[in-house]
């Protein structure tokens, strides 16, 4: 796909008001949050007890964590 039909899809975000941007980044971040943390718990499937799923989460989450403090490749 070219940069200009990117673009094109990218536009229509810059008409709404900046706090309605605002939420859309954030739906956007929560969702990727979710998938990462879901990835993790399927890919276990099952657990000895309540506190290996809450530790499995829990790595996950640090592990989102570090990839989401790494600075921006340039």
């Amino acid at each position: 796909m070219s940069r200009q039909l990117r673009w094109s899809e990218i536009i229509p975000l810059f008409a709404f008001w900046p706090g309605v941007r605002k939420i859309i980044y954030t739906a956007n971040a929560i969702e990727s949050l979710n998938s990462q943390v879901r990835e993790a718990v399927l890919n276990k499937r099952h657990f000895w007890s309540d506190e290996a799923a809450i530790k499995l989460i829990y790595l996950a989450l640090r592990t989102v964590q570090t990839r989401w403090n790494r600075s921006p490749v340039q």
